[in-house]
């Protein structure tokens, strides 16, 4: 969970990787370039910031089981709907599923 000052809602989650041939990766998702420490820990800046996940936002108490859920549902031909944060922009992403 990453919550910086400039977002739009409560909270976000920070892409730092994005796996080669994965959906995210297919659904041109952008993971961050830039190393840097954030309160002693050390992350990757730079890449998109998922706001919300097929109609469910991130906030302070995401539950990511219910994310996870909610994609596990998901069959080839439907579409994984991902609102993100990019260089300053809110961009809705659909994102096709395949097998």
């Amino acid at each position: 969970m990453f919550i910086p000052r400039n977002l739009p809602q409560a909270a976000g989650i920070l892409v730092q990787r994005v796996a080669e041939g994965s959906i995210a990766a297919r659904g041109g998702i952008r993971p961050g370039t830039l190393r840097a420490s954030v309160e002693g820990d050390e992350v990757i800046l730079g890449g998109d910031i998922i706001l919300g996940v097929n109609e469910m936002a991130v906030d302070e108490d995401c539950d990511f089981d219910a994310i996870y859920g909610r994609m596990a549902q998901l069959k080839p031909g439907d579409n994984l709907e991902v609102t993100i944060l990019r260089q300053g922009k809110i961009i809705k992403l659909s994102i096709p599923v395949t097998p």
